[in-house]
Order: C-alpha cells, then structure tokens, then sequence
C-alpha cells in the first residue's frame, strides 16, 4: 500500500526512530548533564551554587539589585502619588464648576421666564393702546351742514 511516495512500512519506522530520537533527547545522558540540570533552576534562569559561600554570595548580589530597583522605582512612585494628588484637585475643581453652572444655568432659566413675562406684558398693553383709537370720528363720514 503506498502512502505518499513512501510505503507505509517504512513510515512506520521513521515515526518509531522519531519516538526513540524524543526519549533520548529527554533523559539525561551522563552525570554532568543530571547535575547541570539539578543546579538550573528554571522558572529564574539562575544558577543555583553549591557551597554555602557560593549561596551568600548569590544573595548578596540579588539583594543589591533589589535595593538597585526600589532606588529607580523611588521617583516613579512618587511622580505616581503627585499625578493621584493633581487628580483629586482636578476632580474638586471639575465639581465645583459643574456646581457652579448648575447656578447659572438655574440664573438663565428665571431670566428667560421673566423676559417672556415683559413681553407677554408688552403685548397686552400695545394691543389695549391699539384697540382705543386716537381719532374717534375718523372712521365716520362727516356731512358739511350749510
């Protein structure tokens, strides 16, 4: 039976040369490669020493380059806390405002009303002038008598 160009025989015994190619990679082949991997500590990438000395130091040195990191996060911290501080000012400033503009606004709304009133008023009073005539006889014909 062909499959592909190869015959299925023979690609049965390239996928089991595969699988015992994976199993060799995966164990460890010598004494040197078990301790390599016992003295590499994966998830930090660190070489882990084996004398007590070798451990100090290693601490030592980590320990320095955390009091190297708080030293730089020193000013981002505070720069942090300044922005938090403009906020809650900018905030009060921004209540305030809206405070205010609800007072105007309430201002603008009376004024409104009260300018519709005067012409509301101005409206009735020209209409009661317009209705009584300044001429009483003008709309009436006059007959000369002699």
């Amino acid at each position: 039976m062909q499959h592909g160009n190869n015959n299925l025989a023979k690609e049965r015994r390239i996928l089991r040369a595969i699988k015992h190619a994976k199993e060799d990679s995966e164990k460890p082949s010598s004494d040197a490669d078990k301790k390599r991997r016992q003295t590499y500590h994966c998830s930090c990438h660190v070489y882990i020493p084996d004398s007590e000395e070798g451990l100090n130091d290693q601490i030592n040195l980590m320990l320095s380059e955390l009091q190297e990191l708080k030293k730089k996060q020193k000013p981002i911290i505070a720069s942090e806390e300044q922005v938090w501080k403009d906020l809650k000012e900018a905030e009060k400033v921004v209540c305030l405002l809206q405070k205010q503009l609800q007072g105007i606004n309430k201002k603008k709304r009376e004024l409104y009303a009260y300018i519709l009133d005067i012409r509301k008023q101005r409206e009735r009073e020209t209409s009661e002038i317009y209705s009584i005539s300044p001429f009483p006889l003008l709309g009436r014909v006059l007959v000369p008598t002699h």
